[in-house]
């Protein structure tokens, strides 16, 4: 699992440590077992929002994928298949979200992500698309879930 920033901030915000330890516990397991993963720059924008979190992620020891030239490349050609051009980006993705994905996709983790999933709109140009979306189109496909998904599929009971 490769957290954006949105998955990993919607469970700290909906699931409090104090109220649900087994949960936390149960991340901290996969992050320990090298089962969870986070880019650089999704691990910067949680600690803008809860630097608390961040340092649970740094304590638990998540691995954390830095910047490479195989990502800042992919990004960049998702960037292209989305139109957009130099730093006109719509009301979608922006730079970090394309990093993010690109990181996923090259890790070949799903990504977990708390964004909303927009109905498929033909005239909604694609600079506009959110990771959900830009996940799904046919040149990036990365498989992406929400914190619920993770949850269900993963089959724990938390007590």
């Amino acid at each position: 699992m490769h957290f954006d920033a949105s998955g990993i901030i919607y469970a700290w915000d909906e699931y409090p440590i104090k109220n649900f330890p087994p949960f936390w516990k149960w991340i901290a397991t996969q992050i320990s077992s090298g089962r969870c993963k986070i880019s650089q720059v999704a691990l910067d924008e949680v600690g803008h929002k809860y630097p608390e979190c961040a340092k649970w992620l740094r304590d638990k020891g998540i691995e954390k994928v830095g910047l490479t030239d195989e990502i800042l490349k992919l990004a960049a050609e998702i960037k292209s298949v989305l139109e957009i051009e130099e730093e006109a980006y719509g009301s979608g993705v922006d730079e970090n979200d394309l990093l993010i994905i690109a990181s996923a996709k090259i890790e070949n983790d799903v990504l977990l992500t708390q964004e909303k999933r927009l109905p498929f709109d033909v005239n909604r140009k694609k600079k506009n698309y959110k990771i959900p979306a830009v996940c799904e189109l046919d040149e990036v496909s990365v498989v992406h879930k929400n914190v619920r998904e993770w949850i269900l599929e993963s089959g724990e009971i938390f007590r």
